[in-house]
């Protein structure tokens, strides 16, 4: 009972980091929301990715992740907060755009999360999963370097996830979908946040530009629930400087906001040593 209360408070304030486990009818959420397509399928492999699963048959589509290491996952808090004693049968999949099918998985031997995150401002939405034996790499699956630049504004990028594509129907693809997007400037991303949650009536958290990193694509286009940790990488390089964390609901025509990988340097160097 008590997750089901707490995850209905996120769903309130915006997390993405929603498991995609049951039934949802959104309209208590949202009102009545017209279908927006938030993403495109991914045409090739995308090495770094990983689907965080839990339960064992069937298993649930929990987040997304990215292999840092060949024993760590990076994540957002959010995905895994609440997961309480359904930690012993977390998984991560690697090498595969299906995340319930194909891939090899790893079980989570110990879950990592950032001491000062909030689940009532989503500040400090990290943690590191770390698996029970080693990952195999190949050319489908390869570890994603990590930028700890300080990224500024209209700089492209690109998020994967397998996230909701229609917050109507609550309905969520098994194939890995794709979002080219851009960076925007921290204090336009949390002016637009906050005129939107005003309008809507809807509680909003101030984004921190030096712990969070937006990025917006255009109206009925971005990230979703089941999106959260999901590594948002440049372009140009496909380094990751961000993990999908919250918004003001899905595609509404404002930023969505990350967890900004260089904020976290240091904590994640310190927790990645074995």
């Amino acid at each position: 009972m008590i997750k089901i209360v707490c995850w209905s408070f996120l769903l309130l304030a915006g997390s993405y980091g929603l498991p995609l486990d049951s039934d949802v009818d959104t309209s208590m959420y949202f009102g009545n929301i017209d279908p927006v397509l938030i993403e495109s399928s991914v045409a090739g492999p995308v090495p770094y990715m990983v689907a965080v699963t839990h339960g064992l048959a069937p298993r649930v589509l929990q987040c997304g992740a990215s292999l840092i290491t060949t024993r760590h996952f990076l994540t957002t808090a959010g995905c895994v907060y609440f997961t309480g004693e359904s930690r012993r049968h977390l998984q991560g999949t690697v090498g595969t755009n299906l995340w319930n099918s194909g891939g090899t998985h790893y079980s989570v031997v110990r879950v990592i999360i950032h001491r000062e995150y909030s689940i009532f401002t989503y500040k400090n939405d990290i943690s590191i999963l770390v698996t029970s034996s080693e990952v195999k790499l190949s050319e489908a699956v390869q570890p994603v370097v990590l930028n700890y630049d300080f990224i500024p504004a209209k700089v492209a990028a690109v998020v994967n996830g397998w996230g909701v594509t229609n917050v109507t129907e609550f309905k969520s693809p098994t194939m890995l979908m794709e979002l080219q997007t851009n960076i925007v400037d921290g204090k336009e991303c949390a002016a637009d946040i906050a005129d939107l949650a005003k309008k809507l009536k809807r509680p909003v958290h101030h984004v921190n530009p030096e712990l969070e990193i937006c990025a917006f694509h255009s109206a009925k286009s971005g990230v979703c629930y089941g999106d959260g940790g999901s590594p948002l990488v440049l372009k140009e390089n496909r380094q990751q400087i961000g993990i999908v964390s919250w918004g003001i609901i899905c595609a509404k025509g404002v930023p969505d906001v990350y967890t900004r990988i260089s904020a976290f340097k240091s904590w994640i160097q310190k927790n990645t040593i074995l």
